[in-house]
């Protein structure tokens, strides 16, 4: 145990595995198996619910004889089979949310799993979680050396087979075939559907462009490649200003998966923007020198700025404070919400006046920004569409993380 800069208490617990780096990171994950390391031996049942992206939330609960001890978190990083980053919270003791960082390093054959756990108020507190740590850590590698790895194993080769063959049993397979004359019959008057629904987009866009505006008061400032910038800084002599609320979360050496399949939509298009009159810029929460990093590692090239030291995010409704997420209820998407997240995607837009004053006029989030993501609309044409069944994007890796 040791105290950090902030007076607070941090424990690290290492654990060298007999196993694959991959194996271990798999079994980390395994809701079933969780049910089996995790809890103390005097624990009844268990139930583990895991949603495992950023910004996703997981839920233990464990039931004792006379007690039930629930414990929560949302995943700040999830780099598989390196590390995760997730919030730790009891529910019997609210208000004191902790961090874990789990990380899975290649020993040769092996893997050492480094837990560090930090921002405890008190030493004692600290201990006790020393000490939890320490006997999970042993009931883990018990539970790999047991042979549990393979059964985990089959499990997901299973889960990929069955959803390999639901893919092979979709309706392209028994898709009606028929003359050219007959095609041609159906797809002209489909097409007349198209053009109403063109109707009603440009109208529905003419709509939304006469939305009334509210004034930006506050004085936003945001740290980008040329220091410290306001937002009417950010407008670049443009009276038109589109932001991308990208999830980047502070403890995060990398972006949002999901976001960036948005961006990898965002460079080539700046240009004809500009000449539009309209600037388009990025904004995440992340320090600046993670935010470069990532952006040079993914080879992106537009404005992109931290907003850090502001309460832009929070106050455009893509980030929820910490008193927030323990609420359980966040206003997201115009509404209140059950959900666990310091942050969300979103785009918001904004126009500044000749004399400089400027309005905000208009965002979107979730399925709002749908259009924006042009590899969508593209598979939105083929046969199989998104083909993403009851798990939206859980396909989307960063673009030089997928495995061919």
């Amino acid at each position: 145990m040791e105290s950090s800069t902030d007076g607070k208490y941090r424990i690290i617990t290492r654990r060298r595995i007999p196993a694959p780096r991959q194996v271990v990171f798999d079994a980390w994950i395994d809701p079933e198996g969780i049910k089996e390391w995790m809890c103390p031996g005097d624990v009844l049942s268990a139930e583990a619910t895991l949603d495992i992206r950023v910004g996703g939330s997981f839920r233990i609960v464990m039931k004792r004889q006379n007690a039930v001890h629930e414990h929560t978190g949302i995943y700040q990083v999830v780099d598989p089979p390196s590390k995760l980053v997730f919030t730790w919270a009891a529910v019997e003791n609210p208000g004191q949310m902790t961090l874990v960082t789990v990380e899975f390093f290649s020993q040769g054959e092996d893997c050492e799993l480094v837990l560090t756990h930090e921002r405890f108020p008190t030493a004692d507190m600290a201990q006790r979680y020393e000490n939890g740590w320490g006997t999970i850590a042993e009931k883990f590698a018990a539970f790999l050396a047991l042979g549990k790895t393979k059964q985990i194993s089959t499990n997901n080769e299973r889960k990929q087979e069955e959803w390999g063959m639901a893919n092979l049993m979709d309706t392209t397979t028994e898709h009606p075939v028929v003359s050219h004359e007959e095609w041609l019959k159906a797809r002209t008057a489909f097409l007349a559907k198209e053009k109403e629904f063109t109707r009603l987009r440009d109208e529905l866009s003419e709509q939304r462009r006469q939305l009334p505006w509210e004034r930006v008061e506050k004085d936003y400032r945001f740290e980008g490649p040329n220091g410290s910038q306001s937002l009417a800084d950010v407008f670049e002599n443009r009276s038109q200003l589109v932001v991308y609320h990208f999830m980047f979360n502070p403890a995060s050496d990398q972006g949002c998966k999901h976001c960036s399949f948005w961006a990898d939509n965002f460079n080539s298009i700046i240009i004809h923007l500009n000449h539009r009159d309209v600037t388009f810029a990025v904004i995440s929460r992340a320090p600046l020198a993670r935010i470069a990093a990532f952006q040079n590692r993914m080879g992106w090239t537009f404005n992109w700025f931290s907003s850090a030291q502001t309460d832009f995010n929070y106050d455009f409704q893509a980030s929820f404070t910490p008193e927030a997420i323990q609420s359980g209820s966040l206003f997201y998407n115009y509404k209140q919400q059950k959900m666990n997240a310091a942050d969300r995607e979103g785009v918001s837009v904004f126009y500044k006046d000749a004399s400089g004053v400027i309005f905000h006029t208009y965002s979107a989030y979730a399925r709002g920004i749908d259009l924006l993501n042009t590899a969508y609309n593209y598979l939105d044409l083929v046969p199989k569409g998104r083909d993403e069944g009851d798990s939206p994007q859980s396909w989307v890796r960063h673009h030089d993380r997928y495995q061919d």
